[in-house]
């Protein structure tokens, strides 16, 4: 039916005969082609309208593209494509109509039907088309404010936020002069959306709220139920997941009751990322599906850009990594379709985090340059707003100067016209007083003179003034684009440093143990407490497990535990660090399995690779070692040995808590700060049983550290911990479960610091053998 109707309208207005003809014919197929899915009163209300068209024969051009644009309006959520059907066939229409304003709002529905499927460029030809035509008119109609609003939409969706806040601001002003309350409210809601992308929750909460409050008063349960998302939307990203899940699933039932596929998309892509937000991983999985399957429906090609990211990143939190790369792949296909710096920057920092997760840092590190280069052109922003306010303050002080300048001729001026007036007095006063004619003349002449050389004196300062102005406008002009250049040169300097550091940090929490490494060799009864001072760390711990089967049949089990502090922090002390691992990986291998042999060793590597012997390097460690002993699954014994650095440890003796110290050789890794003094020294063993005498285990926690932990600054008085209290903190919570354990640790340290500085790196391990 609707290819009949079709087929009609074109040949009509092809053979130009008689119009009024067309607009019947058209009418009588546009009622038979309605889909469905329209309401019985919607139908209703076209049937009296076609009724009372063909009655009265009113000669009204207009009437069949008002129906066509109200049909398209109709389609635009459900049917988006149909909607752009009944646009293209008003437009027709408009196009023989005298008055090219009649194009404007079937424009605006043909735009919209491009927008909502995200093919922006094409949205954006007819939405300009309608601005140019309005622009003729010079009115600030309702029109005018509603084209505004969607090239601003447009803009945000490119991510071009300036140009987008400006176009919004320019229709929300048409919006309140005319009291449109309904517009108002999507106006406001488009700007509240600025502010979500821009991760400013709570100004973009002020903006929906506002919004909701106009969309009440119109009783429109579609634009309602968007600003409820938008501000459930909020709430999850201020933590608030319960109210946040509560809303989404509010606006599902109103979506799905008013037949809006779009919004019910949207309100499971919001469960779906409350769902994320709680680490409900497969929840989330599922909801983000739910919206996948309805935007391919509706060819939402924007929308599934982040469909399909969040689908990927939702596999990559569950460990499946190829149908990650898969669906982020997928989102990249959409957003080159729909050319927007927003979506290539989510979905390439999207494809980062894949990457990282499966170790793939070389790509990793090739999808996190991409995301940069677009973060650049989505927010240059706040370098326009620099530039804007340098501007604004520079033609202020210009002003002013311009304002003083005027001033001063001003005077100048009111002191020439006041000597005029008494030259006219003077020369009126001559025509009674003639016998004293010599005397005045001589008088105002001397006046003028001295007027006259005042004139020149101001003259010749405002002449000075004006090149002094010239000067230093030239200069700071000059200035600015100095200091300008160097902020470029500066941040882009810090930009690229905070970049390798963050890439080294992964590089290094790649080297270290895994709490999946360390759980399969010491169970769950451990905790690790790392805090580095910077983004890297000179502070590191090393686990590493050897088995041997022994000549009686028994399987031994030696467990190689060190914890050590290397000079320095942040990128020298992480440089060091990695020697450290690198050279305990090289002992572990030679069997080298006594701690003190393990100490002595790295002691004479870190001194041949850094050459300290010709060098007299200070740079070094502090470290721990302990070798924990089991015999066939059963700990038996541990052995420490320690560089400066002590062992503390608790021991269950006789249903008595004990809590003991071993004290370390005072004598440091590499350099040479202690050479002289203790270089002599030799690394000695301790033993400690981990049974008693009737073969049965002592339960006993171990705590190694680095001296970052009571070196720390804080308290009221903002003084060091100090080794006493970092022991009897140890002391007190040697009881606790070991979960119990490291929560005390890092809340301590944090409630210590009350706002001061960390000063260096931070390892604190806590062991337990039952």
């Amino acid at each position: 039916m609707q290819i009949i109707f079709y087929k009609h309208i074109d040949y009509f207005i092809n053979q130009k005969k008689n119009y009024y003809i067309i607009i019947i014919v058209s009418l009588c197929y546009l009622f038979f082609g309605v889909e469905k899915s329209f309401s019985q009163n919607k139908i209703d209300s076209l049937l009296n309208e076609i009724t009372k068209y063909s009655k009265e024969k009113i000669k009204n051009d207009t009437i069949p593209i008002q129906l066509l644009s109200d049909l398209s309006n109709e389609y635009l959520y459900s049917d988006p494509k149909k909607a752009e059907e009944y646009a293209r066939k008003a437009l027709v229409l408009a196009e023989t109509q005298i008055k090219s304003s009649i194009k404007i709002p079937v424009l605006n529905c043909l735009g919209s039907s491009y927008e909502i499927r995200g093919q922006y460029d094409s949205a954006f030809i007819y939405f300009k088309e309608a601005y140019r035509l309005i622009k003729k008119t010079n009115n600030q109609t309702i029109q005018r404010a509603i084209t505004l609003e969607k090239i601003g939409v447009l803009y945000r969706y490119k991510a071009e936020y300036d140009k987008a806040t400006k176009y919004l601001l320019d229709a929300l002003e048409i919006a309140q002069k005319l009291n449109a309350e309904k517009l108002q409210g999507n106006i406001l809601n488009s700007i509240g959306n600025i502010f979500v992308e821009r991760q400013k929750p709570q100004e973009a909460l002020k903006y929906y709220e506002e919004s909701l409050v106009f969309k009440k008063k119109t009783g429109n349960k579609r634009t309602i139920s968007n600003s409820l998302g938008n501000i459930a939307l909020i709430h999850q990203q201020l933590g608030n997941f319960d109210k946040s899940i509560k809303m989404f699933e509010e606006v599902l039932v109103i979506k799905k009751e008013i037949g809006d596929k779009e919004g019910e998309s949207g309100a499971y892509f919001g469960l779906g990322q409350v769902y994320e937000s709680q680490k409900k991983y497969k929840r989330a999985l599922e909801e983000f599906k739910k919206a996948a399957k309805i935007d391919e429906e509706l060819d939402y090609r924007y929308v599934l850009a982040d469909d399909y990211r969040q689908i990927g990143r939702m596999y990559s939190k569950l460990g499946n990594h190829t149908l990650a790369i898969f669906y982020v792949e997928k989102a990249i296909e959409m957003a080159e379709e729909v050319n927007s710096n927003r979506v290539f920057l989510t979905v390439y920092s999207t494809l980062t985090e894949v990457y990282e997760a499966e170790k793939d840092y070389k790509n990793a590190f090739e999808a996190m340059r991409k995301s940069y280069q677009y973060n650049d052109s989505v927010f240059t922003e706040q370098t326009e707003k620099q530039i804007t306010e340098i501007n604004t303050k520079y033609e202020t002080d210009k002003k002013e100067k311009e304002n003083q300048l005027l001033l001063t001729q001003n005077k100048l001026q009111e002191q020439k016209l006041s000597t005029q007036k008494s030259l006219i007095i003077a020369s009126v006063f001559f025509l009674f007083l003639f016998i004293g004619l010599a005397f005045v003349l001589n008088r105002q002449r001397m006046i003028k003179n001295k007027a006259n050389i005042l004139l020149k004196i101001k003259n010749i300062e405002i002449e000075q003034q004006k090149e002094e102005i010239e000067i230093k406008t030239e200069y700071a002009n000059k200035l600015n684009k100095e200091i300008q250049s160097t902020l470029d040169i500066v941040n882009e300097q810090n930009k690229s440093i905070t970049s390798s550091i963050k890439y080294a940090k992964r590089i290094q929490d790649a080297i270290l143990p895994t709490q999946k490494e360390m759980k399969t060799i010491l169970g769950n009864d451990f905790f690790v407490f790392y805090q580095p001072k910077d983004i890297v760390s000179g502070d590191f711990y090393f686990v590493e497990q050897i088995e041997k089967k022994l000549k009686n049949g028994q399987r031994e089990t030696n467990i190689i535990i060190c914890v050590a502090d290397c000079t320095g922090h942040g990128v020298s002390g992480a440089l060091m660090s990695m020697l450290g691992i690198e050279s305990l990986n090289k002992i572990i291998t030679q069997n080298i399995i006594s701690p003190n042999l393990i100490l002595e060793n790295l002691h004479n590597q870190i001194n041949e690779k850094l050459h300290q012997n010709d060098n007299q390097s200070q740079d070094g460690m502090d470290a721990i070692v302990l070798n924990f002993k089991k015999i066939d699954g059963k700990f038996v014994s541990v052995e420490y040995a320690g560089a400066m650095n002590p062992l503390y440890y608790s021991q269950l003796n006789q249903d008595i808590e004990e809590f003991k110290i071993i004290k370390a050789t005072k004598k440091s890794l590499g350099g040479t700060i202690y050479s002289k003094q203790t270089e002599s020294n030799t690394f000695k063993n301790h033993f400690i049983s981990l049974l008693d005498e009737n073969n049965q285990p002592i339960p006993t926690q171990f705590y190694l550290s680095s001296d970052g932990y009571q070196d720390q600054f804080g308290g009221k008085k903002g003084k060091k911990l100090m080794v006493k209290n970092f022991r009897n903190l140890l002391k007190e919570m040697a009881s606790n479960s070991i979960q119990e354990q490291k929560e005390n640790i890092e809340t301590h340290f944090e409630e210590w610091k009350n706002g001061y500085e960390q000063v260096d790196d931070v390892v604190v391990m806590g062991i337990q053998i039952s």
